[in-house]
């Protein structure tokens, strides 16, 4: 009975903690502007760099690659663009938005200097796969600690009550 009535308290602990912490990312992250998925990203660095390769300028790439999207992360950047927003502009959103990780900085600077844009691309969307696989390993690494909490509180003590209490119960009262 004891080992109920601490997983209960256990689980309540865990219930109770957890909106807490919710609410202290969301709120660091309502400061700035929304990130952008790294996914996203990458699929859209990817479709630039195409664009970009099959002679595209780097503006017709970019209207290209966000109306080819068609995601709601990458909407403010889609009307930026069509409202007669600049190249650079919608690329400095995008690296404001997370993308100053996976090397937008560089991207930016070819495209505000006439650099070629061609290996800033390529670098960017290497950046950007490197860094999504390296947070997927790192969600991969993760998961089993965060199923031992329900191991613990859920299947152990059903373990118990199910196979060990009638053995238990059964020898008491030989």
């Amino acid at each position: 009975m004891a080992v109920v009535g601490v997983s209960a308290l256990l689980l309540a602990v865990g219930v109770l903690t957890r909106p807490g912490r919710r609410l202290r990312r969301g709120g660091a992250s309502a400061r700035r502007a929304d990130p952008l998925d790294l996914s996203v990203l990458s699929e859209l660095l990817a479709l630039l760099r195409l664009g970009v390769d099959a002679g595209l300028s780097l503006g017709g790439a970019t209207a290209l690659a966000l109306d080819s999207l068609a995601d709601a992360e990458t909407s403010s950047e889609r009307r930026m663009l069509e409202g007669g927003g600049s190249v650079i502009e919608v690329l400095e959103s995008l690296a404001g938005r997370g993308g100053r990780s996976v090397g937008l900085d560089a991207l930016v600077v070819s495209a505000r200097y006439g650099l070629p844009i061609g290996a800033a691309l390529e670098r960017a969307e290497a950046d950007a796969v490197a860094e999504l696989r390296r947070r997927t390993e790192t969600g991969i690494r993760q998961l089993p600690v965060r199923l031992l909490f329900p191991l613990v509180l859920c299947v152990l003590p059903a373990f118990v009550l199910v196979g060990v209490a009638p053995v238990v119960v059964a020898a008491l009262r030989v």
